[in-house]
């Protein structure tokens, strides 16, 4: 694909997963509705608070704990969130959309900014995941998959980074193009002004009527007039040329 095909196709589907991720966090709003994080994800026991004679996990205090126990209180937060950010990501895609079918540099810059934040967002995410399981193993992860799973959000930010730059290179073709236009109409109005030259016979110069080639030009009856042609089949007499003798006389 050429990189306009290219950041029309990404970011058509970039709306579509916008779309769907509003639909699916307005799902998680609705009363009664059951909680994903309560479904998918267990808590690790040496994290699980104190309840009743159970005592609490050897790691409850700490930073990496309470946020996996409040995680399932906060879903909501989190879902409310997720529909204000997809919103304004799906706005600007948009304008992206349009942007990138019209030609238009300008309108593409915003889509631009927003998926570089949130493509850095995603990488602090996962190396964060990354350094709490390698540090404090929770629910005794293994380290290869530790490793598993930095080495696939390492792919996954490489294929994300490389969709992202076919926007950036629709971008600056974009701006190339309209710098060369720039460039044409530059080149376009100098030529308009009258030209210079060193007689100063442009239209602003009072003496307009000098013409620096006048002594060249034959000018009719003229003494300074060059000889004329006389072939030798002429019937014409010849002319005589004036002798110095009847000038001095």
């Amino acid at each position: 694909m050429s990189t306009k095909s290219g950041t029309l196709t990404i970011i058509g589907l970039g709306i579509l997963l916008y779309i769907t991720g509003i639909v699916f966090a307005s799902l998680r709003l609705e009363e009664g509705a059951k909680g994903w994080v309560d479904d998918q994800i267990e808590i690790p026991t040496e994290c699980k608070p104190a309840k009743g004679s159970a005592s609490a996990g050897e790691d409850a205090d700490a930073w990496w704990c309470k946020a996996i126990v409040d995680m399932q209180d906060v879903e909501k937060d989190v879902a409310i969130v997720k529909i204000c950010v997809n919103s304004v990501l799906l706005v600007a895609s948009l304008i992206g959309l349009y942007a990138a079918a019209m030609s238009k540099a300008c309108l593409l810059l915003p889509y631009i900014i927003l998926e570089f934040l949130q493509l850095l967002a995603f990488a602090a995410s996962i190396i964060l995941t990354v350094m709490v399981m390698a540090v404090y193993s929770p629910g005794d992860v293994e380290i290869s998959t530790t490793i598993s799973i930095g080495v696939i959000g390492v792919m996954v930010m490489v294929i994300l980074f490389y969709l992202w730059l076919c926007a950036v290179s629709l971008y600056q073709s974009l701006k190339e193009i309209q710098n060369l236009g720039s460039d044409q109409v530059k080149i376009m109005q100098f030529q308009e002004e009258p030209p210079y030259n060193k007689f100063d016979t442009g239209p602003h110069n009072t003496n307009a009527g000098y013409d620096p080639h006048m002594d060249d030009y034959q000018t009719l009856g003229g003494a300074d007039d060059p000889p004329s042609y006389r072939p030798p089949s002429s019937p014409r007499r010849p002319v005589e040329d004036a002798k110095i003798e009847d000038i001095v006389e």
